[in-house]
């Protein structure tokens, strides 16, 4: 999937490509996934994203609820 993300934004010039529900955490610059919103194993929580900005460039937040 990372893969994929990579071609969205060398394709569509997108800054930040988001997908979820996939059941694979990931987490980079330019790619997020909260894997699942249910109660992951490990995690102390739903998992979920906050996009911050930072110098005018979209960055993806893991949060849990």
């Amino acid at each position: 999937l990372e893969s994929a993300a990579e071609r969205i934004v060398e394709t569509t010039g997108a800054r930040l490509v988001i997908f979820g529900h996939t059941h694979r955490e990931a987490l980079s610059e330019r790619y997020a996934n909260t894997g699942s919103f249910a109660y992951p194993r490990q995690a102390p929580g739903r998992p979920w994203l906050a996009i911050d900005w930072q110098q005018g460039e979209p960055r993806a937040v893991r949060r849990y609820l």
